[in-house]
């Protein structure tokens, strides 16, 4: 959802000191919230990615966003200032606090950009409001796709979708909050090649289009909830609203993990596939869907029956669509593979960084003509190269001045 909304609490006090006064409601559309946020008590919250948010400022040498996440080991944000170099910022859970910068020219206007790297399944992030400098002024942020000239793009996967060890070293290495981030998997860079901001990323680690005991609750199950959910709770918290916005373009990458965990035959992901295509259609009326087949199927999947029908199952359940904009695409073969098998996956399923680079070049050239059939107006862009900069690490960028006081 792209929702415009004003700051519900904004706090400046001299040196940076904790003296808050409540900000009227009204205040709330000041910041620019993208992804599916909501309206929770006196902040805004978020679940699925990606959960972004933008701040314009001026009259202030130091920003720092009062937030809440949830896990207890905290969550990874990656944010920019105007625009420039991307910095990851550690912000654990039990510092009320992040700290953006604390070296800024007060003369200046800037525009603060941050969105979190770590998927739903790991807990919400709850943004309560922005810290400035006394005599900071907090300006109006705009959403950059008001006009609709941006595609809205939906990204519906699982672990690889969501930055899955992206940034892990080796095979060896734990799954991590710290080695997960979906601003280096392929959804993000795709998006960035068609020049938008505006898309989510609706991916969990595990997830499967079949219930399968181990994989959690079934994505068909899970992407109509604003949040999501396990199967502890029963049942989906509150169903999103879908018609606070629509998709252009809907990508589905499911499949891998009903190889992994499960054992379904061609008929059961055929029809489960078709089912949620047709969930998917039932919302977005008139969006381009693009069913991408796993990755690993061309890493020697052709040759394990289970994967080889849940391919078959993913193309004749499109085909049963009978859907012009619901298309297929292949993503290599064995002898012809779309990524380096050896070297541009992390452990023969997970793209590493430059495997992710490689993936959404690929699918930028398989989509762009089906793209711009579908929305001539939007489909400008240019194809991702694996040079794409990384973000620079760094830890929540605190100091003794932006202690809280009582």
């Amino acid at each position: 959802m792209r929702v415009t909304m004003k700051l519900l609490l904004v706090a400046r006090a001299f040196g940076f000191h904790r003296c808050y006064a409540t900000a009227a409601m009204s205040q709330l559309e000041r910041m620019h919230f993208s992804g599916r946020w909501w309206r929770s008590g006196d902040g805004m919250k978020h679940s699925w990615g990606v959960g972004s948010f933008t701040i314009r400022f001026r009259g202030s040498s130091q920003i720092a966003i009062r937030l809440h996440s949830e896990y207890t080991g905290g969550f990874y944000y990656t944010c920019s200032i105007n625009d420039g170099i991307k910095t990851n910022i550690h912000h654990p859970n039990d510092e009320h606090y992040l700290t953006i910068s604390t070296n800024l020219e007060p003369s200046s206007e800037y525009k603060i950009w941050c969105g979190r790297n770590n998927e739903a399944s790991w807990g919400k992030t709850t943004v309560y409001g922005v810290v400035l400098d006394d005599g900071g002024e907090l300006l109006q942020a705009e959403d950059p796709n008001a006009d609709g000239n941006m595609l809205r793009m939906e990204f519906i996967g699982d672990s690889i979708t969501a930055g899955f060890k992206v940034t892990a070293e080796s095979s060896s290495d734990p799954a991590t909050i710290a080695n997960q981030n979906v601003f280096q998997s392929y959804a993000h860079l795709l998006a960035e090649a068609w020049k938008t901001t505006d898309y989510q990323v609706i991916a969990k680690s595990g997830v499967s289009i079949l219930d399968y005991g181990t994989t959690g609750v079934a994505m068909p199950l899970e992407w109509p909830c604003r949040e999501f959910w396990d199967s502890w709770q029963g049942g989906c918290p509150e169903s999103w609203d879908f018609s606070s916005w629509t998709a252009d373009v809907v990508l589905i990458n499911l499949g891998t993990n009903g190889f992994a965990f499960g054992n379904p035959t061609q008929q059961q992901f055929r029809q489960a596939y078709l089912n949620f295509i047709r969930e998917i259609r039932a919302e977005y009326t008139n969006a381009l869907i693009a069913c991408i087949e796993p990755l690993q199927h061309s890493c020697g999947g052709e040759y394990y029956p289970v994967l080889s029908g849940i391919v078959d199952g993913i193309e004749q359940a499109i085909n049963d669509t009978n859907d012009p904009k619901v298309i297929h695409y292949k993503t290599g073969t064995t002898a012809y593979p779309w990524l380096d098998c050896s070297t541009e996956y992390i452990d023969y399923t997970h793209p590493t960084e430059q495997g992710n680079k490689k993936f959404a070049a690929k699918l930028y050239e398989a989509m762009q003509e089906d793209v711009c059939l579908s929305f001539p107006s939007k489909c400008s862009g240019n194809a991702p190269t694996s040079n794409t900069m990384s973000p620079k690490p760094t830890t929540n960028q605190d100091s003794p001045s932006f202690k809280p006081t009582s």
